[in-house]
């Protein structure tokens, strides 16, 4: 079976991973102070820093969500063969 076949479909839900969720919310937290400082700071070569923390937070927010859509289909595919093996042994059984 190919990973595609195991690909999430864009109109099913994310599995939740209480771990990536609490990375994202730093993450969201961290960018929002960010743009405080770019909003309200003086200094150039803060606002420079700023937003180039921005940018780099925005980009690992990215990387959480690939590696959630990964690991749900990882998920996937233990369950696929873990119902293989189940049926496997369900017939050496009889």
């Amino acid at each position: 079976m190919s990973y595609s076949t195991y690909k999430n479909h864009s109109d099913e839900p994310k599995q939740t991973c209480p771990m990536i969720d609490s990375v994202i919310s730093t993450i969201n937290t961290s960018m929002k102070e960010a743009e405080e400082i770019s909003n309200y700071s003086e200094d150039e070569s803060a606002i420079t820093l700023a937003d180039s923390i921005k940018e780099d937070l925005s980009y690992l927010e990215d990387e959480m969500e690939s590696i959630r859509d990964i690991n749900s289909t990882l998920r996937e595919q233990r369950e696929y063969y873990k119902n293989k093996v189940d049926e496997i042994e369900g017939i050496l059984n009889d």
